[in-house]
């Protein structure tokens, strides 16, 4: 058995391909995939929740903690460097 993958981005040209596999009667599988898309900002307040939620960490907490990793990580000098 071959496994072949195609990536279709004309959904047009789908539906030409699943005629041809009919056709010929092979077996396949569809997968819809999206890339790079881009979420609302309702989405992503959802998404945040939900991952926040899972984690058990408030919003203010995350925020506590994005500044302290902001702050840790600015530049400082370094000794023996300058």
């Amino acid at each position: 058995m071959t496994q072949i993958t195609i990536d279709i981005p004309n959904e047009s040209d789908t539906n030409w391909v699943l005629q041809l596999l009919n056709l010929l009667q092979l077996e396949y599988r569809i997968e819809n995939l999206q890339t790079n898309k881009k979420l609302s900002e309702e989405e992503f307040a959802k998404n945040q929740a939900l991952i926040m939620n899972y984690i058990g960490m408030s919003a203010s907490r995350a925020d506590d903690l994005l500044n302290w990793v902001k702050e840790s990580r600015q530049d400082r000098p370094l000794p023996f460097r300058d």
